[in-house]
């Protein structure tokens, strides 16, 4: 592993063979941003960081009897492939479901999934175009305000499921200006950046948070 890998993946209980294909998948990621842009030009050092790391901090709050996630616009795979890669010996292991409705991109997810021998299902379609998937996780990331997203997080997340969302420093703003009236709403600090937080939101019992 570089030494860029191991600094942000630093604490983190991560096996080598996951190790190595997360380097894969970076590797991938640029290669193919050259082309469809997946991601912004970025420094590798900063990719592990900004992306892999961030992505890899939502792993704890996925329970761990999930059988369904749902990773809305996964785009360039983060972070659905990134939590393909780090659920992979889980019992047991959950259906990941990536929805990508650029078909570039799609290309990209099934490319990945088939180099990395990922067990995922792709959808190139918009998420509110898909039948409701009833997951007990759905994740975003940089997807749309909370305001457009929360609706279709719920759109697809079982009744007792969690929505988990990395979001950035202008999360509280979001918040303020969404309909978050019969859900339950915790903000958990984030490991990569002590502006971020991760949002993680469900049903609230009763209507009541």
């Amino acid at each position: 592993m570089t030494p860029e890998a191991l600094a942000a993946l630093a604490g983190w209980d991560i096996d080598v063979e996951a190790h190595q294909r997360l380097a894969r998948f970076v590797g991938l990621v640029e290669r193919w941003t050259n082309k469809i842009n997946l991601i912004a030009p970025t420094p590798t050092d900063q990719i592990w960081q900004r992306h892999v790391a961030d992505c890899a901090q939502l792993l704890p709050y996925i329970p761990r009897d999930a059988r369904r996630l749902v990773d809305l616009g996964s785009g360039g795979g983060f972070p659905g492939v990134i939590l393909a890669i780090l659920t992979e010996g889980r019992q047991p292991l959950p259906e990941i479901i990536l929805i990508e409705s650029d078909s570039r991109k799609a290309a990209f997810l099934r490319t990945a999934a088939a180099t990395l021998s990922l067990q995922v299902r792709i959808e190139a379609a918009r998420a509110e175009a898909i039948l409701p998937l009833s997951a007990d996780v759905v994740t975003a990331r940089a997807l749309a305000p909370l305001g457009t997203l929360m609706p279709l997080v719920l759109r697809h997340l079982a009744p007792e499921g969690v929505g988990i969302l990395p979001k950035g420093r202008h999360y509280r703003i979001e918040l303020a200006g969404s309909d978050t009236a019969g859900l339950s709403i915790r903000s958990e600090p984030s490991r990569t950046d002590p502006e971020a937080a991760i949002l993680l939101i469900g049903r609230a019992r009763d209507g009541r948070d």
